[in-house]
């Protein structure tokens, strides 16, 4: 899944199910080839402060996105490594604070 179908699938299961008291988000290795790390990390942050300020009570956990052996569509798998690493950093610093 990329992340721009994960806050659309979110609302889907929050309306149906209700809201959990905490949220694992572990999602956006498979943007890291097509998308800027920078945009990518901008994008997440909006939506984790957006799941946040519509449902205050939920606690919100960040995974790191996780290394792969490969990246499918990459011309340069060292590059994409040190994406995933600034995307988890700079995500990872915005739920904690």
């Amino acid at each position: 899944m990329r992340w721009v179908a994960f806050i659309p699938m979110l609302w889907k299961k929050l309306k149906s199910e209700g809201p959990p008291d905490l949220l694992v988000i572990q999602i956006g290795e498979n943007d890291l080839v097509s998308q800027k790390s920078l945009d990518l990390a901008l994008s997440i942050k909006a939506g984790i402060e957006l799941i946040h300020d519509c449902y205050p009570r939920i606690h919100i956990m960040w995974s790191d996105l996780l290394e792969r052996r490969c990246w499918l569509g990459a011309r340069n798998p060292k590059r994409v490594n040190v994406a995933r690493q600034k995307v988890s950093k700079a995500v990872g610093r915005a739920v904690v604070g």
